[in-house]
Formats: C-alpha cells, structure tokens, sequence
C-alpha cells in the first residue's frame, strides 16, 4: 500500500464517517491522528507526509456536506469572529511570494489547518465527549503496547530510518544511550505531549460514564486503563516538558477545589501505580535532569532570548509562510531561503506572519485567558480542565515550537479550547429556542405553536 492510497482511504473515511455523524468523523480523524507518524515514516516517498492532511479535508467536507444542525450552530457565536481572524491574516501573508511556493503552501497549512476545530469543539456534546474519550482510551493502549514493544525490542524494529525519522534516531540520551520512544508518533515529544493533551478527555468521559448504567461496567475500566498508559508513556517516552505541564496540570487541578472525592481518590490509586514503576526504572527518570538549575536557566535563554527581539527587529511582517521551520517535509527544507530557527512558537509566529500576526495570536490567547466557566454550568469541571491545560500550553510555548503544528496535538488542543469557551446550553420544555445573552449563555424554553408559526412568517 502506497501513502498516496492511505491519503485517499483517510479522505474518503473522515469524508464518509462525517456525513453519517460527524461525532464519528472527530473520532476517525484522531485515529489517523494517532497512526500518522509511524505511517509517514514508512511512506515517506508517496504522499505519506499528507496522510492526516487529507483526513483533515475529508472531515471538513463532510462538515460541509451536512451541516450541524441550527441549534448547535448557535455555539459557534463566541469563537466564530477569532476562527474567521485567525485564518484570514496567515491567509494574506501567503499571498506575498517571500519563500518558494511549495514553502508557503505547507506553512500555510501549519498555521490554519486546524483552526476550525473551535467550531468543532464548541458544538461537542456529552455524547461527542463520551466517544471521544473511550477512542482516546483505546488508541492510548495501542500506543503503549507499541511503547513496550520498542523499549524492549528497540525502536528500529518499528521505525526505519531515513531522512523523516533522523530526529528519532538522534535521541538516544536516555540513561544507558538508549533512544527516547516515539511509540507510534513522529518522535518522543509529540507522543508523551498527545497523552498529557488526551487526559482531560479521559477524566471527562470518566465522569460521564456514572451517568450511563448499561456501559458504565465496560467503559470505565477501559477509561482507567487508558488513563494509567498515557501517564506511564509520558515518562517512557523521555522528553522533560511534557512532564512539566502533566505536573503543573495535576498540581492546578488539584487546587482548583472541584475534584470530588471519586476523582481524587483515582488520580491518588493510578499516581502511586505510576509512581512506582518510575522509581524502579532508570529509564523513565530523564525529568530528573530538570533539578539542575544551570541546565534549565541555559535552556531557558536559548528560547527566550534577545534573538527574538532581534528577528522582530528585521522581520517585522516576516520572512514568508513556512519560514519559521513549521512542519516543513524533508523534500521542501533545500526551498527554504534565509532560514532562521528559534525554540520559540512566538517567535514562530513573527517569522512567518509578522508582528501583526503575533499581536492577533496575543490578543486571541488573552480572550481565552480572560473566559469566565460559570459554576452554574453542569460541565464546569470538564471545562476547567480543559481550560488549565490549554493555558498552561499558550504559557510555555516560548520553551520550544510545534503547538500549532503538531498532530495530532493541535487538532486536540483546539477541540478543547473550543468546548471550553462554548455558551453553556439550558434546557426546559418540550421545544427549544436559543438565544445567546450578554454572559453567553444560550437558554432555552418553551415556545407555543401560534408563536412558532408567527416566528417562520
């Protein structure tokens, strides 16, 4: 099978799924989400670099093809305005011919792609967030037993080596000189960072599945079971900052003062579990390194330095789309001219869309900092969770690139912005009618028939 195949089985699936419900599409979409890196690494000669592309479109057409129904559409009032921003600006940087064509085109895609996921986000309901969390579940199992296999077999028994995978061939400072595991993920920090981004799904599923009795027996355990492999695959996997956000999002979690006693209970049950293990594991200790203060501070300035200033100084409406090292595949590195790298996703974002571009992200970044959960709201908890983690994300994104390229961690941090700033939804009476309020609330209430009838005049 050929990556120009997959490309085409991902579209039509994606395509397919989403006209049937495109709660299903979400969770097809994440399952070549999932699969896409070890798949581009063997098909890095035909298309393989666009697998989770063309799912993408598939999703979107589908999307396209059978709208959400009105009701959900009236979600989309708060987040619409930023989508619409968000993509326009990039939109019109790519229309000035700075890099080669092909560059363009694929900074493109990193920069907008998965913008639209907001919209999907904020119309999920219970129904879409229960699927999505038993599919996070399952697939983070299947990484793990790929986690397993490579810890104990090696990584070259799953990964070939060639010019896509040099990144994963190239980390082997592992206590002993092993290599850091990509499981089924491009490399070591894209799949320890998809478990942390998949954990608020889980716990939310956790908590929605007391609600459903018939699969409660069954769903539940997998739920957990899920839960324990992704934590347990952060700290095989190797990378240090992915551990630094699941620590500082237990940590605010925990303080935020929603955690029922169920909840606290689990996380103390699967933190001792992977407690355990780590401690008899010399492997799984690289974090460690992060008790050096010199190493971190000389970390630290190598992203957050006046190397920054200076590229806003010479590239104030930046240096093409696709300048910024943004996912860019191996055939299009040689096109790339006056090449600049920073550790940096602001700084990112100034090479590529300028410092308008970086004022627009700002400014999107601190509406969503300043959304108000309403404790009124029955997923309130869900939501903050989500909320904790995507701000603790935008707040380190100056210690290194690909949170607005990543896959399929960029699809799943903007499906959980977009549920987090979703308008709570009330509902009484046998009909419903939505309106969005000054607090953005949509309500919802009875309306006679002679008023229905009065309404479609």
């Amino acid at each position: 099978m050929s990556g120009t195949l997959l490309c085409i089985l991902a579209f039509l699936s994606c395509l397919g799924f989403s006209i049937t419900n495109w709660r299903y599409g979400v969770c097809v979409l994440m399952v070549w989400g999932y699969f896409f890196g070890i798949l581009k690494a063997h098909y890095i000669q035909s298309l393989g670099h666009f697998i989770f592309d063309a799912a993408t479109v598939g999703f979107y057409a589908g999307l396209i093809i059978k709208l959400p129904t009105r009701e959900e559409q009236a979600k989309w009032k708060p987040v619409l305005p930023w989508v619409i921003l968000l993509m326009v600006w990039p939109l019109f940087m790519a229309l000035i011919p700075i890099q080669h064509y092909l560059v363009q085109l694929v900074g493109l895609r990193g920069n907008i792609f998965w913008i639209p996921m907001l919209l999907v986000g904020a119309i999920l309901d219970r129904d879409g967030r229960y699927l999505l969390a038993i599919t996070f579940a399952f697939l983070n199992i299947i990484a793990f037993g790929f986690c397993l296999a490579e810890y104990f077999l090696g990584v070259e028994m799953f990964v070939p080596e060639n010019e896509v995978t040099q990144i994963v061939f190239n980390s082997n400072d592992i206590a002993g000189g092993h290599k850091r595991i990509p499981s089924i993920f491009v490399n070591a920090h894209t799949y320890a960072g998809t478990m942390v981004a998949s954990i608020p799904w889980m716990i939310t599923g956790f908590l929605e599945g007391k609600k459903r009795r018939l699969l409660r027996s069954l769903d539940n355990p997998l739920l957990v079971a899920g839960l324990l492999c992704s934590l347990l695959g952060v700290f095989m996997a190797g990378p240090r900052s992915p551990i630094v956000v699941l620590g500082l999002f237990a940590c605010l979690t925990l303080l935020s003062g929603r955690v029922s006693f169920s909840l606290l209970f689990l996380f103390t049950l699967v933190g001792m579990i992977v407690a355990y293990f780590v401690s008899q594991n010399e492997r799984m200790q690289r974090f460690t390194e992060l008790q050096n203060l010199d190493y971190v501070s000389s970390r630290i300035s190598t992203s957050l330095n006046m190397g920054f200033v200076d590229v806003l100084m010479e590239y104030p409406m930046g240096n093409g789309m696709g300048a910024g090292g943004t996912s860019l595949p191996f055939f299009a590195q040689v096109l790339l001219s006056n090449q600049v790298l920073m550790e940096n996703e602001y700084a990112r974002i100034v090479l590529e869309q300028g410092l308008p571009g970086l004022i627009l992200f700002i400014a999107f970044v601190f509406w969503f900092f300043t959304r108000r959960i309403s404790k009124s709201d029955p997923d309130s908890f869900g939501k903050s969770l989500f909320w904790i983690l995507s701000t603790i994300n935008f707040s380190t994104a100056w210690l290194g690139i690909g949170m607005m390229s990543s896959i399929p961690g960029t699809a799943m941090l903007m499906l959980g912005i977009g549920y987090c700033v979703a308008p709570q939804v009330l509902i009484s009476g046998k009909r419903l009618f939505w309106k969005t309020n000054k607090l953005g609330v949509v309500s919802s209430g009875y309306i006679p028939a002679y008023q229905r009838g009065l309404a479609r005049v």
